[in-house]
């Protein structure tokens, strides 16, 4: 696996700029810089070697092994100074499947591997630069069955522990800090309830907790951008008299989520609806798909994200047209 990033950043002017996240308000048009923009060249290459097998021990239980090498070459341009990172690391994976019955196994997985942590934010001291990757770990067990045909479910529960990039408010520079503790909780359920009728729905609930060295304004508190509860729901619906024709309709619900490590706001929580219409038939003896999706159904207004102190809109909207034809 190779990957490679590349960015040349220019330099931005922060202006604060009050603003009322529940009760927002249009803002003045801003002013252009009023010096000379410059760039910060920046490349990343994430470079990993894996190795994986699996092993049978009877009818009913299979072992997962592997390890993976990863290597990270980062530099970025500061102020004409180029600063370069590199870090390599070996990490391992094992797991194991039981099988209980020939519809239903039990999973256990542990896994570890580097992961980027981040850009510093403009406006910080260290802005633009690039922090050094960390390595993360994730314990996972779960359950897979199949109810009865067409009806399948998935329940696991993970354990994850990963490297805390926050802004120190002291000395206003982005540094890893500590780490963060996700646990929680996560279904599927995918159902096909006649010819007709298909049902799909999924959640998650989660815990996530700072614990920082350095910063205890942070210390215990869940991390920004972070929901405890998530899910969707899904149905399609193929009518019986006229083949080819699907009809969809979904809802996507996030909660509140805080708009900084310290907690001292929160964007809402917020539900999204989408639709969508498909139409397969055969043109010239291929098979043709037709399909339509309409996503934000009621076009609402709402945060999507809160990070780094900024804030996402949420799209308005919007309706997508594919067509697709097997050669």
């Amino acid at each position: 696996m190779f990957a490679e990033r590349e960015a040349n950043t220019p330099s931005v002017t922060t202006i604060k700029v009050p603003q009322n996240i529940y009760n927002p308000r249009t803002l003045v048009e801003p002013l252009p810089p009023g010096t000379p923009i410059t760039y910060s060249p920046q490349v990343a290459k994430n470079v990993g070697i894996y190795f994986y097998d699996t092993v049978s021990i009877g009818q009913q239980w299979k072992v997962l092994f592997g390890v993976r090498r990863t290597a990270y070459d980062a530099s970025n341009t500061i102020k004409a100074e180029v600063v370069e990172t590199s870090t390599s690391k070996m990490s391992p994976a094992v797991g194991a499947i039981y099988q209980i019955t020939p519809a239903t196994s039990l999973y256990a997985s542990y896994m570890k591997g580097l992961e980027e942590t981040g850009t510093a934010p403009v406006g910080t001291v260290n802005q633009l630069s690039f922090l050094p990757p960390a390595e993360a770990t994730q314990k996972e067990v779960g359950v897979r069955s199949m109810l009865a045909p067409g009806w399948f479910v998935a329940a696991a529960y993970f354990d994850i522990v990963r490297a805390n990039a926050v802004i120190n408010p002291g000395s206003n520079t982005y540094l890893i800090d500590g780490t963060t503790h996700y646990q929680g909780l996560e279904a599927t359920l995918n159902a096909d309830l006649n010819r007709q009728w298909t049902v799909n729905v999924g959640g998650q609930l989660m815990k996530a907790e700072q614990n920082s060295q350095f910063d205890k304004t942070i210390q215990g508190l869940t991390p920004e951008n972070t929901p405890k509860l998530s899910g969707n729901v899904g149905v399609v619906y193929r009518p019986a008299a006229l083949v080819g024709l699907s009809l969809s309709a979904g809802a996507s619900y996030n909660a509140k989520r805080y708009i900084n490590p310290q907690n001292q706001g929160a964007i809402p929580a917020v539900t999204v609806f989408s639709a969508g219409a498909g139409y397969s038939t055969k043109i010239g003896g291929r098979k043709t798909t037709f399909q339509m999706n309409i996503d934000n159904l009621t076009n609402k207004r709402y945060w999507n994200s809160a990070s780094g102190g900024a804030y996402g809109i949420g799209m308005a909207r919007g309706v997508k047209f594919s067509a697709k034809t097997e050669f």
